[in-house]
């Protein structure tokens, strides 16, 4: 059984956001963010978010990162940690380089396939 690394709690600047249970190296699989459910070309209706990837902030300067997981047909994306992070942080992504490639598939800047199983 996987372990909760994360909670949604209040933040003064948005509203709400991830936050990091514990202390957390960089390299561990933090959750599944978003999964592709279709191929219609249409980003919103090909890709379904978890509450993780809905909740993640942005931030310049990320401690996040996106893997993929599985083969053409069935993709699903989580979120890793770029770099070690303190418990009581907030787990963040670049939006920046998180758009959708031709509205069909993550900036490949910010996504690697995955080499290890979610904690």
């Amino acid at each position: 059984m996987s372990k909760t690394l994360w909670a949604i709690k209040e933040t003064k600047l948005t509203g709400a956001g991830v936050f990091a249970l514990e202390n957390i190296p960089a390299g561990v699989v933090i959750g599944r963010a978003f999964e592709r459910v279709a191929d219609t070309g249409d980003a919103e209706d090909d890709y379904r978010r978890t509450m993780l990837g809905e909740m993640v902030g942005h931030d310049e300067r990320p401690n996040l990162i996106v893997e993929e997981n599985g083969h053409q047909d069935s993709l699903v994306y989580y979120f890793t940690t770029s770099t070690a992070v303190r418990k009581g942080d907030e787990l963040t992504i670049d939006y920046s380089l998180f758009p959708w490639e031709n509205k069909r598939s993550f900036a490949s800047s910010m996504v690697r396939p995955i080499a290890r199983k979610k904690t």
